[in-house]
């Protein structure tokens, strides 16, 4: 049994001999490592502060545009505002356009047209003349300045 306790003994030194060897291995690795882990860790922070800041510019930049968006919709609203009191506004004197070009220079036209018929006619029958004066109107129609018959 002492023997077997000596051999247990040897093998727990060997272990631990072992384990402080690759302890001192790994520190010394970690030490040789430790430049190039810390420089991809700097690189890696440096890229993402600058992609943090170049975000914050973009949004910046995107916070001014929208802005300006906005003005330019609000400036659009009020040009159509404008644009819809002018229509309105011209509404009336569109209305007195149609109406002289619609009842007024159509009936113009159809008198003046009958007087010529009427003209030619009398030239021709030179006793038709009384006759032919009798069927106009007493007073012609006359277009005042607003557009209505006089």
């Amino acid at each position: 049994m002492k023997f077997l306790r000596r051999l247990l003994g040897i093998f727990v030194m060997l272990a631990g001999i072992l384990g402080l060897v690759l302890s001192l291995a790994l520190l010394v690795g970690l030490w040789m490592v430790k430049p190039t882990v810390a420089a991809y860790a700097q690189t890696t922070i440096d890229t993402l502060n600058t992609s943090v800041s170049t975000s914050q510019q973009v949004m910046e930049v995107t916070g001014e545009a929208l802005g300006a968006t906005v003005d330019s919709v609000d400036a659009l609203a009020d040009m159509l505002g404008t644009t819809a009191t002018s229509v309105e506004d011209t509404k009336p004197a569109l209305d007195n356009v149609n109406t002289i070009m619609g009842e007024k220079v159509p009936a113009t036209l159809e008198l003046a047209d009958r007087f010529v018929e009427n003209r030619t006619a009398s030239r021709r029958s030179p006793g038709r003349r009384h006759q032919v004066a009798g069927e106009f109107p007493s007073g012609a129609e006359r277009l005042t300045h607003d557009g209505r018959s006089g």
